[in-house]
């Protein structure tokens, strides 16, 4: 059974989804698009592996475009304050929760048009434990540290699902 991407301080994950196309448009301005929806758990005692009402934890998402994949990304309905930064070839997006309560929503994944139908782009999830400073560049150091799992974007095709389009795995989780 597919099971839903849930990460607790300290685990890394990656993913990669395709952008499916909004056939509604014209073809020439057709937008791919992937809805993302994101939780973390607010506070994390890592000793004691309970959740407390102490401390918050980071969330640092990682989208990694492949060349010539023009996306931008959309807050969509992410509640609480969160921020999104570009590095300088605009191919990562670093997306992290500036407030001090869990990350919870969704974001919404945009393709401009002309990209390729089901271009594949990756996704990276990290944990924090505290609140820290994590630059972009520390980011990229090292990219071995995660376990990759091709995952579906299910979209909705009733009213009545609650919760179109969340990522779902056909794995289970391990993370290192």
């Amino acid at each position: 059974m597919p099971r839903r991407l849930t990460l607790k301080p300290g685990q890394r994950q990656v993913v990669r989804f395709k952008l499916l196309p909004n056939k509604l448009l014209p073809a020439k301005q057709r937008e791919y698009k992937a809805r993302l929806y994101i939780e973390t758990i607010e506070a994390y005692n890592s000793v004691t592996g309970n959740v407390t009402d102490k401390g918050v934890i980071q969330t640092v998402l990682r989208i990694k475009k492949k060349v010539g994949l023009p996306i931008r990304v959309l807050k969509g309905n992410l509640k609480y304050q969160c921020s999104i930064e570009y590095d300088q070839n605009n191919k990562i997006i670093l997306i992290k929760n500036t407030g001090l309560k869990t990350l919870r929503g969704s974001l919404l994944i945009v393709g401009k048009k002309g990209n390729q139908e089901n271009s594949l782009v990756s996704l990276s999830y990290f944990a924090a434990d505290r609140i820290k400073k994590i630059s972009l560049n520390e980011l990229l150091k090292d990219n071995q540290f995660y376990d990759e799992y091709d995952i579906v974007v299910k979209t909705s095709d009733s009213t009545r699902d609650e919760q179109p389009n969340r990522l779902i795995c056909s794995k289970n989780i391990k993370v290192k």
